[in-house]
């Protein structure tokens, strides 16, 4: 057996800035019983050089590999993880010292099969925001609790944002035998959304969940981060995600329910609004709304979603008569009245703080 009980895997691309903070915070935590895998992403800035610098640590492997994006690099670093557990952390975040120590100490006590603790927004302006979900804190839950309260939000099932537990793979603890039993991974065709999908088809699995009621984790806020980015794959990682949870938990739950078609038809139609909003730099992107509106699941949730004005009944009517052109046409016209509106509420905001500034000067 290892002498390691969590092993914690860093995905590195080219972040110089701010990798060594984050090996650092682990490389110091108060416990010895954590490996630290280091997985170098084919970075071209000096990351890869950072993490040599730690070559020496008895308890850090470096990985080096050629450039296939943050899922390949997870998966590197579970091949190699010797652990109990596994945990993971991005290369711009960093943990409270203590964190692995008092984590390592609930999960002797407590054998969970999962455990998450809270996180901190870090702006970047420096201020932090502690953030936890509502689900009972220092408690074992099991698994019919996990089945009725702690999956339903990640499924899209139910609006109760109470109980969701937050679709990063990084506020988290995961038993390293139920990954190897299962052949659990990240989705390597994926570059969006691969969390919820790794922590969905683990807590299928899993017989109980720990919540913990600590802060550990401190997510940092980095210009140009690559979740702020146009991504092609947006319009069919949603349907992909639907199948992807019909085909784990089809027997279990309705997917047929009123609250999850309308869900589903509704994150379909905001994005293509927010795919058009770019159309000009991407011009790929006319020619996905199309792909995506042609799909028979996308039509059944247009036809038998809840409608709330004519403009819903004719994209329905369209989508039926196959007249693709036409819906498109209709979401360029509702991007452009939203577009109006944004403009006028950004001059209004402009003119009241023109009229606080004023105020301010005469008193």
């Amino acid at each position: 057996m290892s002498k390691y009980f969590i092993s914690v895997i860093m995905p590195i691309y080219n972040a110089e800035k701010y990798v060594k903070k984050s090996i650092d915070s682990l490389v110091n935590q108060t416990t010895n019983e954590i490996e630290i895998i280091l997985v170098d992403d084919g970075s071209t800035d000096g990351s890869g050089s950072i993490c040599d610098q730690y070559d020496g640590s008895e308890n850090v492997k470096i990985i080096h590999k050629e450039n296939g994006g943050i899922c390949t690099a997870r998966n590197a670093g579970l091949l190699q993880a010797e652990g109990q557990y596994v945990s993971f952390i991005d290369s711009d975040d960093f943990m409270d010292l203590v964190a692995y120590e008092k984590i390592i100490k609930v999960l002797k006590n407590n054998q969970a099969d999962i455990l998450d603790f809270g996180w901190r927004y870090v702006s970047e302006t420096g201020e932090k925001t502690e953030n936890f979900h509502e689900n009972p804190k220092k408690l074992l839950l099991d698994k019919s609790y996990i089945k009725k309260q702690v999956l339903p939000p990640l499924l899209n099932l139910e609006k109760n944002r109470k109980n969701f537990v937050f679709d990063f793979s990084w506020n988290k603890i995961y038993r390293k035998e139920i990954i190897d039993k299962y052949q659990i991974h990240f989705d390597e065709k994926r570059n969006t959304w691969e969390d919820r999908i790794f922590i969905v088809e683990f807590l299928k699995y899993c017989k109980n969940y720990y919540c913990m009621d600590e802060c550990f984790y401190n997510y940092v806020s980095v210009p140009n981060s690559l979740s702020r980015r146009y991504n092609a794959q947006y319009l069919e990682l949603i349907l992909a995600n639907y199948n992807l949870y019909v085909e784990l938990f089809g027997e279990d739950y309705d997917f047929s329910a009123q609250y999850v078609t309308d869900y589903w038809c509704r994150s379909i139609e905001n994005m293509i609004i927010q795919q058009l909003r770019v159309k000009d730099q991407h011009p790929e992107v006319i020619q996905n709304i199309k792909k995506i509106l042609k799909e028979l699941q996308v039509k059944t949730w247009y036809k038998n979603r809840m409608k709330k004005d004519q403009i819903d009944y004719e994209i329905s009517q369209c989508l039926k008569e196959n007249e693709y052109d036409r819906v498109v046409e209709i979401y360029e016209n509702k991007l452009e009245v939203f577009q109006k509106q944004e403009r006028k509420a950004s001059r209004n905001q402009m003119l009241r703080r023109i009229v606080r500034k004023l105020k301010i000067r005469k008193n």
